[in-house]
């Protein structure tokens, strides 16, 4: 799917609705999306609730998701893994 993402040119390419944190604005998280996965990140406003609700909600989803597929018995176990991909030690 990456190299079918590669192929679309930048006006029809996906686009992914990010935070204002150092997280999704450093350099490196930048040129994954864009130049790797051919993402553009759309930040959103930091006096927009809605948008930025819309966010944290996605961002809980994806961590139960990834809990659930690790099967984590307590939140807290997660914190003691790879903060990137919630995998054990």
């Amino acid at each position: 799917q990456a190299l079918f993402l590669a192929q679309l040119p930048p006006d029809k390419r996906p686009k992914l609705p990010s935070g204002n944190g150092k997280q999704f604005r450093a350099r490196k998280a930048r040129e994954f999306f864009k130049d790797l996965l051919n993402i553009k990140q759309i930040f959103t406003s930091s006096h927009h609730p809605e948008t930025n609700g819309k966010l944290e909600g996605l961002f809980e989803s994806a961590k139960h998701e990834a809990l659930y597929r690790n099967d984590y018995s307590w939140p807290e176990e997660a914190t003691q893994g790879d903060p990137l991909t919630l995998s054990k030690s």
